[in-house]
């Protein structure tokens, strides 16, 4: 894919739009990518994860479900470990790196985006639950029933997971 240089020194080289229409779908998705450790993770809607290098652009790995559709959320990252929520209430961990997966979790239902922080992964679920998953291992380790839907994302901050829906909860982590 052709680059722009810049004429700056220290602002990188920026990726032009894709030319083909297969290529500008291929990157389709209503959830926002997340930049971290020289990488843009973003899933699209047609079931895959991609992993493409922050300063040009260029693909690094691509992960997918095999199955040619859904969306995956806007993931949770960790030094080496991507969490992700996609198609058929499943959450999948995958290197960072290599895209390979390490576990896939399911609760039957629709899942929010992740979040991840001390060894844990909460995600929420149309089913009332927000679910705190073991990040090593994709076992769940508890959850907590809400009083109605709590497809919002989780917010960790100072020792508390914030979750939404029809009422706001702040759990102990």
């Amino acid at each position: 894919m052709p680059q722009h240089r810049s004429t700056h020194p220290n602002q990188p080289a920026v990726r032009t739009p894709p030319t083909t229409r297969a290529d500008r779908e291929q990157l389709v998705s209503s959830w926002p990518p997340v930049v971290a450790q020289g990488a843009v993770y973003v899933g699209n809607d047609l079931g895959e994860l991609h992993a493409l290098s922050a300063s040009g652009g260029e693909p690094l790995w691509r992960f997918t479900t095999g199955s040619g559709n859904g969306s995956f959320k806007s993931p949770a990252v960790t030094r080496e470990v991507v969490y992700a929520s996609g198609e058929g209430g499943y959450l999948y961990a995958v290197g960072a790196t290599t895209g390979q997966q390490h576990w896939k979790f399911t609760s039957g239902n629709e899942l929010s985006a992740p979040a991840a922080s001390g060894g844990l992964v909460y995600v929420s679920s149309d089913d009332y639950y927000l679910y705190a998953v073991d990040a090593t291992t994709g076992k769940r380790r508890w959850r907590f029933r809400s009083g109605g839907t709590t497809l919002s994302s989780p917010t960790v901050s100072d020792g508390l997971v914030y979750i939404g829906g029809s009422h706001l909860y702040a759990l102990p982590v």
